[in-house]
């Protein structure tokens, strides 16, 4: 994606990214902590992970090559958010919680213990039919947020009211914009403009947008896509490393882990997890299978992973946003997940090829 130069005066602009970041989450890049891969674990292994949405992706992705490299072992997954998540470890319900903000001290007290792999960019999105294509300040988006701006005439578009739409307030996302500063100067609440979400999902978010709203991704969640679109702030995409809006990503466990989540732990951490995360970000859910049932044209997704259900069909095309191609076996047909954005023709012709010689 091509970067958008900066206009303003370089000191200036530097300086208004650099006062931007909360004190709490100054690092910009993640030092997992030392865990051991052992060179085998007993077949019936078992971790028990649950969880932020917002780390969904990266649990599959690890999940997947995981249980490749382990045979036998069986990583659960759950998303039932970051707070009651860390309830059941607490409990001793679940081996890890997969969170995307930091711990409280209240939870450090627990005995809970955060791994850090990655931080992640929260981009800022209007839909792709918004007449909006300017850029925003930090101090325009955080009055966008309260209700105090509710024209895009007010930051240089054309005049009409501006929706906000919101993540849930447990949303790790929604807590990460919490933590900095712009978003102190005031009580961080939305205005009488602003719309909530049920859901912390990205996909939710999208639908909700329309011609006149706005709101905030992940923004490996959203970048190239064709049915939102991400704005600048000061000029600045996501994709570039100053850019600064962003949030923790990682795994948190309590006391002494046991072997099989030391073993996970040590996986998500070691060079060729860090590669699986890196490319879970950049593309998705790839390359991960899902048994289908075929009905004509309709096929029914039985991997609860996705959560597509019944949806119409064609040959090679797009599914919920997601190229797919069937892989054919003797005994049943499977749809297997290229890429969770959308793609474009020319691209799902050479996912076709490359299937089918």
């Amino acid at each position: 994606m091509r970067l958008i130069a900066l206009t303003a005066t370089p000191l200036l602009a530097s300086t208004a990214i650099a006062t931007i970041h909360p004190a709490p989450l100054r690092a910009q890049s993640a030092s997992p902590s030392s865990f051991s891969l052992p060179e085998s674990l007993p077949q019936d292994t078992t971790v028990k992970v649950d969880g932020s949405s917002s780390m969904s992706q990266i649990n599959a992705a690890l999940q997947k090559r995981f249980q490749e490299k382990f045979a036998g072992s069986n990583i659960n997954l759950a998303s039932g958010g970051t707070d009651e998540a860390l309830k059941a470890l607490i409990k001793g319900d679940v081996d890890l919680a997969a969170v995307g903000r930091s711990l409280t001290d209240a939870e450090k007290k627990e005995g809970l213990v955060a791994v850090p792999l990655s931080r992640e960019k929260i981009a800022i999105i209007v839909g792709p039919e918004n007449p909006f294509k300017g850029s925003l300040t930090f101090a325009q988006f955080a009055k966008i947020f309260r209700g105090e701006i509710t024209d895009w005439s007010e930051v240089g578009g054309t005049g009409g009211k501006i929706r906000f739409v919101d993540r849930p307030d447990f949303s790790d996302t929604r807590w990460a914009l919490s933590r900095y500063k712009v978003f102190k100067e005031a009580n961080f609440e939305t205005g009488a403009n602003a719309t909530q979400v049920d859901r912390d999902d990205t996909s939710e978010v999208v639908k909700a947008l329309g011609t006149d709203g706005i709101s905030y991704a992940i923004a490996s969640q959203v970048m190239g896509q064709d049915n939102v679109r991400v704005l600048a702030m000061h000029d600045t995409l996501p994709d570039n490393p100053q850019y600064p809006f962003s949030q923790p990503r990682g795994y948190v466990y309590k006391g002494t882990p046991n072997p099989g989540v030391q073993a996970f732990l040590g996986f998500a951490t070691s060079e060729a997890g860090q590669g699986v995360i890196a490319n879970a970000k950049k593309h998705g859910l790839d390359f991960m299978d899902a048994k289908c049932i075929f009905d004509d044209d309709t096929v029914t997704i039985e991997d609860d992973r996705f959560g597509y259900g019944e949806q119409r069909f064609i040959s090679l095309g797009l599914l919920q946003n997601c190229v797919i191609a069937i892989v054919h076996t003797e005994n049943k047909d499977t749809i297997r997940i290229i890429s969770a954005r959308r793609a474009t023709r020319n691209e799902e012709r050479s996912y076709f090829e490359q299937f089918t010689n």
